[in-house]
């Protein structure tokens, strides 16, 4: 049985998706204070960390890691929208970390909002053998709207 791990962030958003100015506007807070400022932010921080969870979008730009036990049907990528899937890497059965040629794999879903990403054996292709190990594949991408709030 290959066990897919939950997804990781590695690289979190350079930004917040709104800023704490705008914020302050919408929020009719009309004066400067270092301490309300620092709460405001700290608020936003979690409730676009609770958005992000419970919709699987990442909003800005961000990379994610899963890491399997060996290379299933599917590996899904539970971060949306797909920005591109930079590198999958697995433990060879002398353990030793190779990358796997994009030739080898296709992944579905890029760029879509609405529904996860996976990655997939291309046609024709067959998974290299691995190293028995709970980690043994990884697989990383970046997904979000964009680098900035716009």
């Amino acid at each position: 049985m290959i066990i897919i791990g939950d997804p990781i962030r590695t690289v979190a958003p350079a930004e917040l998706p709104v800023d704490v100015h705008d914020l302050k506007q919408h929020l009719r807070v009309d004066h400067d204070d270092d301490h309300e400022d620092w709460l405001i932010t700290g608020y936003l921080r979690a409730a676009t960390e609770e958005v992000e969870r419970f919709t699987g979008l990442a909003l800005i730009t961000q990379t994610w890691r899963v890491r399997a036990s060996g290379f299933p049907a599917e590996i899904p990528l539970r971060r949306r929208p797909l920005q591109a899937v930079p590198a999958v890497t697995y433990l060879d059965s002398d353990d030793a970390e190779q990358t796997l040629a994009s030739s080898v794999y296709r992944v579905a879903g890029i760029g879509s909002d609405r529904t996860p990403a996976v990655l997939r054996l291309g046609y024709g292709q067959a998974w290299p053998t691995i190293y028995e190990d709970t980690e043994a594949v990884r697989v990383t991408w970046t997904a979000g709207f964009g680098d900035t709030q716009e």
